[in-house]
C-alpha cells in the first residue's frame, strides 16, 4: 500500500526535480536505489537471508563499509531525522515517516547533483593526473570498476516547522575512491546492471550518440551518493572542453605546479558549498556544459511554494573563494 507524502515535502521534491538539470535521454534510469538485501547491507552478494543474518552474526557489520563502520553513527541520525520529521508532521505513522526521510535525500541529491558530478570528475583528475591535459592520444585508464563514494548526514534546523531549502538538507562526512575489486563493494557492479542494464559509460555513449552533443565524451566516473541504507548510484560524464575553455585551461596551466591548489581544493570547496547551501547551475545547463556553469543557491519563491536556483553575484562568488569558471575541471 502507498504512503503520500505530506503537502510540503511533496512540493519540495517537485520544485528540485523540475528546476534542477536532469539526464535528457531516453535511456536516462532513475538513480537512486535500495538495498535489497536485510540490516542495511547493500554492496554483498547473499544467497538469501540467512545467508547473510549469519554473516553479520560473524562479524561483517562490524567491518562492512556501506554500513557498519559508522553503523552507530548512521542509527543515531536516522533516530534524529524520524524524532524531527514527528515533530513536523504529528501523527504520522512510522512509514510515512521514513517516506518523508527518503524524499528529502532525493530532493537533496537533486539540488547538488551539477555539483557532486563536477567533484567526483575532480577527485577523478587528482587520482589520474594526466585527465586534466585533453589532448590527442592521451587515453585515459577505464574506470569502469572505481567507484567514488560521498557519504552524507542529515543537517535538520532548529525549528521543525521552518521551511525546508533542499540544498542544506544534508552535509557531506566521507568521501573515498574504491574499486569494485574490494570484497565490500563487488555488489555494486551487479546493482548497477540492475538498476540500468548497462554500464555507466556506455549508458552516456548512448546519450551523447542521441543528443549529439559538441564535445566528445572521454570517460566516465561511476560514483555513489550514500545515507543510511539509502544510495544514488550513477555516472559522472567527463566531455572535452569547449573552445571557449580552452584559454581558461592554458591560463591555469601557466601557474607552477606547485602553485596550483584549485583542483586538490576541489573536494574541501564542493563540502563548503554544501554547507552553505550553494550549488552549480542554472538547473538547465546540458551535462556537456563548462562555461556555462556557475555557482548559486536555492531560493525560496513564495508565491508559488517552490525553489528556484538564483546565481551568486561574481563578487559574492569571489569572496566565497570559488573559481571563476567552476565547470571548467583541468
Amino acid at each position: 500500500m502507498s504512503v503520500s507524502l505530506s503537502d510540503d515535502t511533496a512540493a519540495l521534491v517537485a520544485s528540485t526535480s523540475q528546476t534542477v538539470a536532469q539526464p535528457s535521454s531516453s535511456t536516462a534510469t532513475p538513480s537512486r536505489t535500495k538495498g535489497q538485501c536485510i540490516a542495511c547491507c547493500k554492496v554483498i552478494n547473499y544467497c538469501g537471508a540467512e545467508c547473510q543474518r549469519a554473516d553479520w552474526r560473524n562479524g561483517h557489520k562490524k567491518v562492512c563499509k556501506s554500513y557498519g563502520i559508522h553503523a552507530d553513527q548512521q542509527d543515531i541520525d536516522h533516530t534524529r531525522m524520524l524524532a524531527f520529521l514527528a515533530k513536523r508532521h504529528p501523527g504520522a505513522s512510522q512509514r510515512q515517516l521514513k517516506d518523508e526521510e527518503e524524499a528529502l535525500f532525493d530532493a537533496w541529491y537533486a539540488a547538488h547533483k551539477a555539483s557532486i558530478q563536477r567533484a567526483v570528475i575532480a577527485a577523478f583528475m587528482n587520482a589520474v593526473p594526466r585527465a586534466r591535459v585533453p589532448i590527442p592520444g592521451n587515453e585515459l585508464p577505464d574506470i569502469s570498476s572505481w567507484l567514488y563514494t560521498i557519504a552524507v548526514r542529515p543537517r535538520l534546523p532548529a525549528d521543525p516547522h521552518a521551511p525546508l531549502d533542499p540544498s542544506k538538507l544534508f552535509t557531506v562526512y566521507l568521501t573515498e575512491f574504491n574499486t569494485l575489486d574490494d570484497a565490500d563493494v563487488q555488489g555494486f557492479e551487479n546493482m548497477a546492471q540492475q538498476t540500468y542494464g548497462m554500464q555507466h559509460k556506455e549508458r552516456w555513449e548512448r546519450w551523447a550518440a542521441q543528443n549529439q552533443p559538441s564535445r566528445a565524451l572521454r570517460s566516465v566516473v561511476p560514483y555513489a551518493v550514500t545515507y543510511r541504507w539509502l544510495l544514488h548510484f550513477d555516472g559522472a560524464p567527463l566531455f572535452e572542453p569547449s573552445e571557449e575553455a580552452k584559454p581558461v585551461l592554458m591560463r591555469r596551466w601557466k601557474i607552477p605546479l606547485d602553485e596550483r591548489k584549485y583542483m586538490d581544493m576541489w573536494i574541501p570547496t564542493f563540502k563548503a558549498m554544501v554547507l552553505r547551501g550553494h550549488v552549480l547551475g542554472p538547473p538547465d545547463v546540458g551535462p556537456d556544459a563548462d562555461m556555462e556553469v556557475k555557482v548559486g543557491r536555492m531560493v525560496r519563491d513564495l508565491e508559488k511554494d517552490t525553489w528556484k536556483w538564483v546565481p551568486l553575484s561574481a563578487e559574492e562568488a569571489h569572496r566565497m573563494g570559488y573559481l571563476e569558471e567552476p565547470g571548467v575541471l583541468g
